[in-house]
């Protein structure tokens, strides 16, 4: 079930527009399953006036997530911040939009809704900035701890660390949208910001809300429970301009609002280098080693790596290699020139988190990576690709909500084994063994026979479920 019913006749409704307050010509649209499985199906509404689109009755349905103080009783939950590290942080789609700001002359960032701090941690050591973020689930406490962050776990109303202080830079992803007076929160952001200071906000826009969106990728963008209202990118620039911010640059990028306000209009820089520029930003941690915690240590690592590999930036690729399986072999007993145990290893594995007890989350793209590397030189892919795809089967087999990005890394390694093959057809009988292991779990993976989201919903899919939980008790 895709958890989203159209209605055929958009039937009309009395009830005020959340984000405007307009009354008239509003329509009820579609039904949506709710987050939670103790309420009913919940109503969305389109506004006549400012073409938003709105949760009915919101304050009866929409409910918070468990405390941080519940969540961080449950042993399991580090390896969801492990996942989070190193798997769906989003830097990739983040950098883009950051890279092309006037940052030199930034000194200091907040990011509202920071989730486990990876933006963060990037702007502090990337762009050598103060930061602070703001965080009210358990991802910001475990993240504060385990990279070193200043996240305060509050909401910007509780949050005594902002009383008096004023930044550069505010950045929120993905955070307006839970919360239930838009205009009040843009006001309040914009008194933090020094005078010459940016506001980026991302938050999923309301075009999105049509029948030719997939189901799951337009469940993800109701979130229905979570998110009180989907913004017209009109009606965006409209708050801000409300709010008090004299230049408003609002942008459509696949389906989120990307908007920075400000009271200058902004020098964005039309060609960052992201993709070198996240490979330095790894590199930079790895020099930090004894600062590091050991898992995270590693995720820096096989990210410095992939994001190496695909900027070509020029890297001691043998000596990368080593240190990566050096932890492996430390951290998880995994030695990667015996592919059969660690396929059966995998293979035993039920769920997400005996998954990422077993392995790094990351393991799937340095294989592909690694593979490629040794394709492209010319040498044996020392079972690489088969790893990579047998891996990747096995985690969508597991949880293919929480681990959607192995998809891609699945179909390229096929693709590529395929071709190899074809190129020489006397297979290996390790490569022939791991393949057969592959295909018989990829035949119980009903949603391979699904359309697939594009990477970056995927993504953003993800941020949303995972500690952007911008809302009081």
């Amino acid at each position: 079930m895709s958890g989203v019913s159209w209605i055929d006749s958009a039937i009309p409704t009395d009830q005020p527009c959340i984000v405007c307050g307009n009354r008239l010509g509003n329509a009820v649209i579609l039904t949506a399953s709710h987050w939670h499985p103790d309420y009913d199906q919940l109503e969305v509404a389109r506004c006549s006036q400012c073409q938003s689109a709105f949760t009915l009755n919101a304050n009866e349905v929409i409910v918070p997530y468990p405390s941080a103080e519940t969540v961080l009783q449950d042993p399991n939950f580090i390896y969801l911040i492990h996942h989070y590290l190193e798997l769906v942080s989003g830097l990739d789609w983040k950098l883009p939009l950051l890279e092309q700001l006037p940052f030199s002359r930034f000194n200091s960032v907040l990011e509202i809704g920071c989730n486990v701090g990876t933006t963060l941690d990037y702007c502090r050591t990337a762009w050598g900035v103060d930061v602070l973020g703001l965080e009210p689930s358990a991802y910001g406490v475990k993240g504060g701890e385990l990279l070193n962050l200043p996240i305060v776990n509050a909401y910007t109303h509780e949050a005594e660390a902002l009383h008096n202080r004023r930044f550069s830079f505010i950045y929120a992803t993905e955070v307006l949208e839970h919360v239930s007076d838009p205009l009040a929160f843009l006001k309040e952001l914009r008194t933090y910001l020094e005078p010459d200071g940016i506001l980026l906000i991302t938050t999923p826009c309301s075009s999105a809300l049509h029948k030719d969106t997939l189901p799951g990728e337009l469940y993800a963008v109701l979130s229905p429970g979570s998110h009180y209202f989907l913004l017209s990118q009109k009606q965006l620039k409209q708050l801000a301009q409300q709010a008090g911010f004299k230049h408003a640059d609002v942008k459509l990028l696949y389906q989120t609002n990307i908007a920075y306000l400000s009271d200058r209009p902004i020098e964005f820089d039309v060609d960052p280098m992201v993709d070198s520029r996240l490979a330095h930003y790894h590199a930079k941690k790895i020099a930090e080693r004894a600062d590091l915690d050991n898992r995270v240590y590693l995720g820096h690592l096989i990210n410095y790596y992939t994001s190496a590999v695909d900027s070509e930036t020029p890297f001691d690729n043998p000596s990368i290699a080593k240190q990566i399986e050096d932890q492996l072999f430390h951290q998880f007993n995994i030695t990667l020139d015996t592919p059969l145990d660690l396929a059966q290893r995998v293979i035993e594995t039920e769920s997400i988190f005996d998954f990422g007890q077993t392995i790094p989350y990351s393991l799937p793209s340095y294989l592909y990576k690694r593979a490629e590397f040794l394709n492209s030189a010319g040498t044996t892919t020392e079972h690489c690709y088969e790893l990579a795809a047998l891996i990747a089967a096995k985690g969508l087999q597991i949880d293919f909500k929480n681990l959607f990005l192995y998809n891609q890394i699945l179909r390229l390694s096929l693709q590529q084994i395929d071709i190899l093959h074809n190129s020489s057809p006397e297979t290996n009988p390790i490569s022939r063994q791991l393949r057969s292991m592959t295909d018989s779990i990829t035949t119980t993976i009903p949603e391979l026979n699904e359309a697939p989201l594009s990477l970056l919903s995927r993504i953003k899919r993800k941020l949303r479920t995972l500690g952007n939980r911008w809302r009081p008790n």
